[in-house]
């Protein structure tokens, strides 16, 4: 029995044994819980969308800052509203123009916006970019234009609804706000909104304004130094009416002229080159004072230092400073204090600083005067045109600024020539030309 026992525990021995090496696999470790994925792309979920809304949040506060440094400097924005910005320009489809000192200002048939290019140190040409002193190409700047007019450092605009836009340097309190504040952009200017007249059009020279009323009031803004606002005071920073009854107004900056709707013409300011039309011996005129030396007048045109007026019969008429052939060869006197008779058959004139021009009945367009840019875009190189002489054909509307001139023709291409320094003429160079070129759009 005792060796039964043994031999069995033998045979156990031996079978845990053999169970040892080869019995079955023991049960794999649990492998870790695995992360729920549901949860996971939900983490993910959230962490894109705070991403999202982080870049709204710096893409909200840029948007604020830039709201702000527009507002700060006085702008409205409209080089970012649609119905500016995504005009089209066609090179036939130009209405309207005038010309500042070194910018133009030219009005689209595309929702008669008003464009401009050329010099912007002050912000006149009215697209809202502060840092660009000049604007090279067409760039929109106001929608729905009725109006407009510029200066050397302000431009000013009145839109279909009757609204009053006015822009550019105020170093005299010229935007009428009652501040010096300049603006980059087209600015309501709630005083000249505010004056209970309807403005129906304005003229401004180096830091003056006029605006005037449907009813011949004429209000006006800006240094009086030289009384060429005929105003009570040397300064006025917000408007002042100074004339009643006034048909047109006209100013360079150092005297004004307006002609009244009973056809009187009247001056202001100063005047050592004659150009007051008041006599040799009268320098300046302290208040608007009435012109007897000339009448049946239709129109008016200023230059730095001379004066032109159309009249009723179709003749043009030059008074002041010649050194530059303003007077267009009427004189070999370098100024006159009398009027002299420089063309007919004149349906409009246009002037600044030394050089000037009309257009004919017949459509025509001729100039004369300083030259010394190409200016009067006859193809000459010398330095001062004293004849009128024929530019172009079929003009229906053209000026000129300090040194270069510009027209629209009846076909609706606009046309540009003399100093492109400032990218005046609107052709991606700042090459003079003195001839017209055509603005194309680009």
């Amino acid at each position: 029995m005792k060796s039964i026992r043994v031999i069995l525990a033998l045979l156990l021995v031996a079978c845990m044994m053999l169970a040892a090496g080869c019995g079955s696999e023991p049960a794999p470790k649990a492998d870790p819980t695995p992360a729920p994925v549901v949860e996971e792309t939900k983490k993910e979920e959230t962490k894109t969308e705070a991403k999202t809304e982080e870049t709204k949040t710096e893409t909200k506060t840029e948007e604020t800052k830039t709201e702000e440094t527009t507002e700060a400097a006085g702008g409205v924005k409209l080089q970012t509203d649609s119905s500016v910005a995504n005009i089209t320009v066609v090179d036939t489809d130009w209405v309207d123009l005038v010309c500042g000192g070194y910018y133009v200002l030219a009005k689209t048939a595309a929702d008669n916006t008003l464009t401009g290019w050329g010099r912007n140190s002050f912000g006149q040409v009215g697209y809202g970019v502060v840092r660009d002193d000049t604007i090279q190409n067409i760039q929109p700047v106001l929608p729905k234009t009725v109006t407009f007019a510029a200066g050397e450092q302000n431009s000013a605009a009145i839109t279909e609804d009757g609204t009053i836009y006015i822009w550019g340097a105020s170093h005299s309190g010229q935007i009428g706000d009652g501040t010096n504040t300049g603006y980059i952009s087209p600015t309501i200017i709630k005083n000249y909104n505010e004056t209970g007249d309807t403005i129906v059009s304005f003229a401004m020279g180096q830091n003056v304004i006029f605006a005037l009323a449907e009813d011949g009031t004429l209000y006006c803004t800006g240094k009086n130094d030289d009384n060429q606002l005929g105003a009570p005071e040397k300064v006025h920073k917000t408007p002042v009416v100074v004339l009643e009854d006034v048909a047109k107004i006209a100013t360079n900056g150092t005297f004004s002229m307006a002609l009244k709707k009973d056809g009187t013409l009247w001056v202001t300011g100063e005047g050592k080159r004659g150009q007051l039309g008041l006599g040799a011996d009268v320098k300046d005129a302290e208040g608007w004072t009435e012109v007897t030396s000339i009448s049946d007048v239709a129109a008016i045109a200023l230059g730095e230092e001379f004066a032109l007026v159309l009249k009723n019969d179709g003749t043009v008429w030059g008074i002041g400073r010649n050194n530059k052939g303003q007077l267009a060869g009427t004189t070999e006197e370098n100024t006159s204090a009398e009027w002299l008779q420089i063309a007919e058959g004149a349906a409009a004139i246009f002037a600044d600083a030394d050089t000037a021009g009309m257009i004919k009945t017949d459509n025509t367009l001729w100039m004369w005067g300083d030259n010394s840019k190409g200016q009067c875009g006859v193809g000459s190189d010398e330095k001062k045109i004293e004849t009128p002489t024929q530019v172009m054909e079929d003009v229906k509307v053209a000026d000129c600024g300090y040194t270069h001139a510009a027209a629209i023709k009846n076909d609706g291409t606009l046309w540009t020539w003399g100093n492109n320094y400032y990218y005046e003429l609107c052709d991606g160079t700042t090459t003079n030309s003195n001839v017209p070129k055509q603005v194309l759009a680009r």
